[in-house]
């Protein structure tokens, strides 16, 4: 497998966009390739946080458990919870 923490042009990895796109079995095979879960994009974003956007639970608590910081703040001072309201 390639490295599961490569970014793009937008610093995001294929977990932010896994994350986004809710698909839990794509995020649980990445974090068990060693994917890094507090990597920031370009907007200071985690991948925690496009979950909590998009209202993924399940994807929240498994990226809780792998290490994510429900506390960090993106670009704008926005946590998890901010998105996951």
């Amino acid at each position: 497998m390639a490295d599961s923490n490569l970014k793009d042009s937008s610093k995001k990895t294929a977990l932010f966009y896994a994350a986004e796109k809710g698909k839990f079995d794509n995020c649980q095979l990445l974090l068990n390739h060693l994917a890094d879960v507090i990597l920031k994009d370009s907007e200071e974003k985690i991948a925690l946080l496009y979950a909590a956007e998009k209202g993924t639970l399940d994807i929240c608590q498994m990226l809780l458990s792998n290490g994510a910081y429900p506390n960090l703040k993106d670009s704008e001072e926005k946590t998890a919870l901010y998105y996951a309201a």
